[in-house]
C-alpha cells in the first residue's frame, strides 16, 4: 500500500493549467449544453 503525504494542490497541479482547463470545459458547455439543463443543475 502506498502512503502519500499531504501536499498543497498548487504543488501537484500548476494553477494556470487548472484555470485553462476550467475555461475549456466552460466554453464547451456553453456551446453544446442546453441552457435549460444548466438552469436545472443550478436550481437543484
Amino acid at each position: 500500500m502506498m502512503i502519500m503525504k499531504k501536499q498543497l494542490i498548487s504543488n501537484v497541479i500548476e494553477p494556470s493549467t487548472v484555470e485553462a482547463t476550467v475555461w475549456v470545459i466552460e466554453n464547451f458547455n456553453r456551446q453544446f449544453v442546453s441552457h435549460h439543463y444548466i438552469a436545472k443543475i443550478w436550481v437543484f
